[in-house]
């Protein structure tokens, strides 16, 4: 079993609530941050790492809020090197509305940006990342 993180980052602007998705560079999925555990990597530790990496974004920089339910799913051909594998990701919230540093585009992404919920359902690659945020905004945010 693969253990890893995901993340979703959200910021209030206004009256709405704004989600970060990023493009991978290599797959062109439109996702959340995340990624498998490295080593003996606990979950957050992933998502810290992947934070760094993906967004150029130090952990003293953000608090990540752990949610209650897990991610589980096998790996289909959008993830080649892991097809078949089962996995279970934990669900993080990331609130950047007070956040005043830079988020960076790092080699890992071709882009990210800020979008409406509306837009977050119309854009994610995966049909069970549209579940999880539905899960993760009405039972965190609402």
């Amino acid at each position: 079993m693969i253990k890893g993180a995901l993340v979703i980052i959200f910021r209030i602007k206004g009256e709405k609530s704004e989600f970060l998705i990023i493009e991978n560079k290599e797959t062109g999925n439109i996702t959340f941050v995340g990624g498998a555990c490295e080593n003996d990597e606990s979950t957050k530790q992933a998502a810290e790492r992947e934070m760094k990496e993906e967004l150029g974004l130090n952990s003293d920089q953000y608090d990540l809020v752990e949610i209650e339910f897990k991610y589980e799913f096998v790996f289909d051909d959008k993830k080649k090197e892991r097809v078949g594998q089962e996995a279970e990701y934990q669900v993080y919230l990331n609130d950047l509305t007070d956040f005043f540093g830079e988020i960076i585009k790092t080699d890992d992404v071709k882009s990210f940006e800020w979008v409406s919920e509306e837009e977050v359902m119309k854009k994610l690659t995966f049909e069970e990342h549209k579940s999880i945020f539905t899960k993760a905004i009405v039972g965190q945010l609402a």
